[in-house]
C-alpha cells in the first residue's frame, strides 16, 4: 500500500511540475508575450494609433543585399490611410518599428507579408536560390538558418543577401 500511495504522489509531484515549466515557458516565450487572447494574424490586421504611448517598442534595422547591389526598404510599409499597423516602416532607413501596448513577438516574415514581397531561404524579393546563388541572413554578423522564424528584437541588425555561390565552397 504505502508504495502504490508513494507513486500516486511522485507522478502528482512530476505533472504539476510539467504543468508549471510549460505554463512557465510559454509566459516567457517571444510568442507567449503577445497580447493575451490574439493569434498573431489578429495583431498584425490590428491598428495602433500613433500618439498612443506604447510600453513596446522595438527596432531592429534590415539590409538586404542583391548580388552587392543595396535594396531599398520603402517608407509607410504597414501605414495605410487611417490605420498604423504595429509592424511599419516611416523612412527609407531599413529601421522596422514595432510597437504595441504589451511585448509581442514578430517573425521577420511577417514584416515581408505585410510588404506583400517574397522571403524564404530560397528567395528573396524576386531574387531566387538556384545552382549559382543562395540566400543567407546575417543577424548581428552572425549567421542565421531563422529566416522568416526570426522574432524580431531590438537593436538586431539583419542582413539578408542573394549572391552568387562561392566556387570555394564544395
Amino acid at each position: 500500500m504505502k508504495k502504490s500511495k508513494n507513486s500516486k504522489i511522485t507522478v502528482v509531484i512530476i505533472m504539476a511540475v510539467m504543468v508549471g515549466l510549460l505554463g512557465f515557458n510559454n509566459l516567457f516565450s517571444p510568442v507567449g508575450l503577445s497580447t493575451p487572447g490574439m493569434a498573431l494574424s489578429e495583431i498584425m490586421n490590428s491598428c495602433v494609433e500613433h500618439n498612443t504611448k506604447f510600453s513596446f517598442r522595438i527596432y531592429p534595422r534590415l539590409r538586404i543585399l542583391i548580388e552587392g547591389k543595396e535594396q531599398p526598404i520603402p517608407a509607410n510599409i504597414g501605414v495605410e490611410p487611417n490605420c498604423m499597423k504595429p509592424v511599419h516602416t516611416y523612412d527609407e532607413t531599413g529601421t522596422i518599428h514595432i510597437e504595441a501596448k504589451e511585448p509581442i513577438g514578430i517573425p521577420l516574415g511577417e514584416f515581408f507579408r505585410l510588404w506583400g514581397k517574397g522571403f524564404s531561404r530560397n528567395q528573396i524579393l524576386d531574387a531566387v536560390r538556384d545552382a549559382e546563388h543562395e540566400v543567407v541572413m546575417l543577424v548581428n554578423g552572425s549567421p542565421s538558418e531563422e529566416f522568416g522564424n526570426l522574432i524580431m528584437q531590438s537593436g538586431q541588425e539583419i542582413v539578408i543577401e542573394h549572391r552568387k555561390i562561392s566556387k570555394d565552397k564544395n
